[in-house]
């Protein structure tokens, strides 16, 4: 059997850049707090708990506890009411926020016209977009909208893990007059690594893609690949004894971008004693 990993593959820079500044802060002795998930990932997270010894909080006015330490956002960002409370309570903070996403934000604070915000309901990228106020009209892409809505004089901001097709249909069916797309918003890594993928998928006969059934980049990529050749995800290394490997010469291994380049590895490694 022949493994291929493809590159791109391991965490994205936003990741990677957050796992950095972690390591800063935690060798600075001070406890890490943390309210929301750091990745949608949940064995990721769990490595990353672990390392760094982060506490979780239960809700965001128990940080009045905290003596000695600070609250760490993930890549997607912080809400503006957690950090208006932080502040109000000289509650120290740090912010993990993905150069790109902060981008996408700042973009969307400075808009002056009629603005939408279009993500994923339960996303924290939209939880974030939606406390910086009124003004920004929350869009929905996995809940249902009735009616038709008025894009004249309109922009519509993206949450940075969806697709220029998904957004394209989304506008097709609920916009009457199609406002401008924000398609800057969309990071390029998720698209980038559908793209290397699918130029080698003819050459496998199956595609394991590493990541959690949570993430919303894990899940595109196995969807895209699934229209040309056998896809599986793979949350674990654990889940690979139940699969018939030996009727496979060559099985490529990609991943979303919440998965660790050490977990593809170990998973390369079990790959290779299974079949040995």
């Amino acid at each position: 059997m022949i493994i291929e990993i493809i590159a791109p593959s391991g965490f994205c820079y936003g990741l990677k850049r957050a796992i950095e500044l972690l390591k800063q802060k935690h060798a600075e002795g001070s406890s890490l707090y943390y309210l929301y998930p750091l990745l949608n990932n949940e064995k990721e997270l769990q490595k990353i708990i672990d390392e760094f010894s982060l506490i979780k909080l239960p809700r965001i006015e128990a940080a009045r506890d905290i003596k000695n330490g600070l609250v760490i956002f993930p890549a997607h960002g912080a809400k503006h009411d957690d950090v208006a409370f932080l502040k109000k309570h000289q509650i120290k903070f740090f912010e993990l926020t993905c150069p790109f996403v902060a981008n996408n934000y700042q973009r969307l604070l400075k808009e002056t016209r009629k603005k939408y915000f279009l993500g994923k309901k339960d996303h924290m990228e939209t939880k974030v977009a939606m406390s910086f106020g009124p003004d920004i009209i929350p869009l929905y892409l996995d809940v249902s909208h009735v009616g038709s809505l008025d894009g004249k004089n309109a922009i519509i901001y993206l949450q940075t893990t969806l697709n220029k097709e998904e957004v394209d249909d989304f506008v097709k069916k609920h916009f009457d007059t199609p406002p401008e797309i924000s398609y800057v918003s969309i990071c390029p890594e998720p698209e980038r690594r559908i793209k290397e993928a699918l130029e080698a998928s003819s050459r496998n006969d199956l595609i394991l893609v590493l990541g959690s059934k949570s993430s919303s980049n894990a899940n595109k990529l196995l969807s895209s690949l699934k229209e040309k050749r056998h896809a599986l995800l793979l949350s674990s290394e654990d889940e690979l004894k139940f699969l018939p490997l030996r009727k496979y010469s060559r099985i490529l291994l990609t991943s979303g971008t919440s998965t660790s380049e050490a977990e593809i590895n170990e998973v390369n490694r079990k790959l290779e004693a299974l079949v040995d």
